[in-house]
């Protein structure tokens, strides 16, 4: 089905142009549906963009982790501060108010991310810091390890947090 530019969406969780725009095309229907323009995953590079590096199979955001609400973007990575040292740490749309959700449970929090990525991609970085603090004070993971694709999203998360210097 044509899209309102006249342009087709080619297939689900592949890369398509709309109207000049690159954006993820997913399944909704019988119809394909442009719904959103993703800029930050690296499963799915835009076409004609460089080549992404070299990444071994743990590396891979898992799909799971980039559909449907895994796909929203805006999302951030922060560390709950206490004694000068993170304690915790969790995922939100807005800081502020996170913060205020929180309440004096932290001195401070530290935004991780520095920018916005996908749910799917904080969860992964999530989940790669509370494995690599078992004494953080988070009581669920982000993701649960009983999934097929636990350790894939781990290991994503660990790429992300040594390619930014964590």
């Amino acid at each position: 089905m044509p899209t309102a530019s006249g342009r087709r969406a080619e297939t689900q969780g592949l890369w398509c142009r709309v109207a000049g725009i690159a954006g993820f095309a997913i399944w909704v229907g019988r119809w394909h549906k442009v719904t959103r323009v993703i800029t930050r995953n690296p499963r799915y590079p835009r076409p004609g963009s460089d080549p992404p590096r070299a990444v071994t199979a743990e590396a891979l955001l898992p799909e799971a982790l980039a559909l449907g609400r895994n796909a929203e973007t805006g999302v951030s990575v922060y560390l709950g501060m206490s004694d000068g040292a993170a304690v915790y740490c969790g995922i939100s749309c807005n800081l502020a108010v996170r913060a205020a959700q929180h309440g004096s449970r932290f001195e401070s929090l530290a935004e991780v991310t520095m920018g916005s990525v996908t749910r799917g991609e904080a969860r992964a970085i999530e989940q790669a810091l509370i494995v690599r603090n078992p004494e953080f004070q988070n009581i669920r993971n982000s993701i649960s390890p009983t999934h097929a694709w636990y350790q894939r999203a781990v290991g994503w998360g660990e790429e992300w947090l040594k390619a930014h210097g964590f």
